[in-house]
């Protein structure tokens, strides 16, 4: 017991100590202009305290006597120093010159982010490998100001996001999103492989649309894809990445009913989260690169096949790249030549509204989970029509089994994309470059809604014998361009 005692006091006596030696530590950071830098962030080394500084570069908290501080801000050297006893620190970050030599596209060519005048925000390779996503567009949320990313669907192939760049310009829905370029071309962003991406460049102001005019209203988005390295010996790579869904946050449901005639209380168990299943997503990714100092090769291959959380749910998507870049004549003619083939194949994508929505009677009904052994049994056979029809007892919507099983959507695309480009250097400083690109689009949807399908689309009535449905599309497009570049400097001046 006196043991026991002895151990609590020691115990007590120890919190007291940290909790006196923490003191109060005052500061402002700036830039070497003296300008306060809002929103910097100050970290205590090897803990989770941190905080950051408010519109006049000033932050406030409390740490220990003589702790490390780690002051970051974006465009800036990080700073590590020590508080030494003092009670306000005055921190003044340099900028990063490396930051601001990087070289980024801007659509007509390439430069450094310090001679640019327009809002650019870059993304590299690395930064995007460490994002952990199937597409493209959910690996930009959060990872560039301005740019804002909303998912709206988890479903297997619909989960890409949706982009604004400096939030909503107009009304027009899809008329919103920016302008997607792969390699020169208009193209979707998570038609593209996130492995074989190379840089991402975000054009966010009026700047781009001096260059691209009216449909960069909304801003530009500019990926450049990979290709081989000089004097690299050829090189193989393979990844996995595989993912599992499972519904996170359900709503609230009323599981005790009661009668206000009677004294009767009924109660049971319900829980529509029983009707998903568990999803699960798989990426395979083989990329072979290598080049000389004349030619340089790069090819990769990719699989992604997705289960969703219905029965019946899936997405397959498949991507083959190849990039060849030639340097003739001392370096002086580059000549890149590009193929890519996308094949996605989605189906039973979610619908909106009631009848093609099996999620809807699953929440409005709790009947069909209560007797699930019933309503699971989706068809039975009418002897007076010859075939199986949907078991639905009710007026309104469908049978969500039914809706899994006998109402099919199927949707297929499969698309080629072929560049050819050149660039010829006449001098040090000026250079011609002329671009060929072909790319064809076809997608196939079919429909195929079994006898006894109940929906308000039955115009003919023929919804008691079923329907199928099969839509065609062929979009070709060829694009091509001849453009010169100059680029001269004189002192201190940058001339393009």
């Amino acid at each position: 017991m006196i043991k026991s005692f002895v151990c609590v006091c020691g115990l007590l006596v120890s919190l007291n100590v940290v909790a006196a030696s923490l003191k109060p530590v005052k500061g402002k950071v700036v830039d070497r202009f003296n300008n306060p830098l809002p929103g910097a962030t100050i970290q205590v080394t090897h803990s989770p305290e941190k905080t950051i500084t408010d519109v006049d570069g000033n932050f406030n908290f409390e740490t220990i006597e003589d702790a490390e501080l780690i002051v970051s801000y974006i465009g800036f050297r990080t700073l590590k120093l020590k508080t030494a006893g003092e009670n306000f620190i005055h921190v003044v970050l340099d900028e990063d010159s490396q930051l601001l030599n990087d070289v980024v596209v801007v659509g007509y060519s390439t430069n450094k982010k310090v001679n640019l005048s327009g809002s650019v925000s870059s993304l590299n390779s690395e930064k995007l490998a460490s994002r952990r996503v199937s597409n493209v567009s959910s690996a930009l949320q959060g990872m560039a100001a301005g740019v804002t990313v909303t998912t709206q669907s988890g479903e297997p192939g619909g989960n890409g996001g949706h982009i604004r760049i400096r939030g909503i310009g107009t009304f027009g829905g899809d008329s919103a999103a920016p302008l997607v370029l792969v390699d020169g071309v208009e193209g979707t962003i998570d038609e593209v492989d996130p492995n074989i991406i190379e840089s991402v460049s975000v054009l966010k102001d009026a700047a781009s649309a001096s260059i691209y005019g009216s449909r960069a209203a909304n801003g530009v988005i500019l990926i450049t894809t990979k290709r081989g390295q000089k004097l690299r010996k050829p090189s193989i790579t393979v990844s996995n990445t595989t993912t599992f869904a499972k519904p996170f946050v359900m709503p609230e449901f009323q599981h005790v009913y009661e009668s206000w005639k009677s004294d009767t209380r009924t109660s049971f168990d319900w829980n529509p989260s029983d009707f998903y299943r568990t999803g699960h997503t798989i990426n395979n990714a083989v990329t072979v690169s290598g080049g000389t100092e004349v030619n340089q090769s790069y090819f990769s291959a990719m699989t992604q096949n997705a289960v969703g959380l219905l029965d019946n749910n899936s997405s397959n998507h498949y991507n083959l790249t190849f990039r060849n870049t030639t340097n003739l004549l001392d370096g002086k003619l580059n000549i890149d030549a590009s193929l890519m083939y996308i094949r996605t194949k989605e189906r039973n994508m979610l619908a909106q509204g009631d009848y093609f929505n099996p999620i809807v009677p699953v929440y409005l009904l709790p009947e069909i989970l209560r007797e699930k052994d019933e309503y699971s049994c989706f068809e039975r056979y009418d002897p007076d029509k010859g075939y199986a029809v949907q078991y639905w007892p009710y007026a309104n919507w469908q049978n969500p089994y039914w809706t899994e099983k006998r109402n099919l959507f199927v949707n297929t695309k499969d698309r080629i994309r072929a560049g050819l480009g050149f660039r010829y250097a006449l001098t040090d400083w000026l250079d011609v470059t002329a671009h060929v690109n072909y790319d064809k689009d076809k997608q196939v949807q079919t429909q195929e809604l079994y006898a006894s399908t109940r929906y308000l689309l039955t115009q003919y009535d023929y919804s008691s014998l079923g329907e199928y449905g099969k839509i065609n599309a062929d979009l070709s497009q060829v694009y091509a361009d001849v453009a010169g570049h100059r680029q001269k400097t004189a002192c201190d001046f940058s001339f393009n």
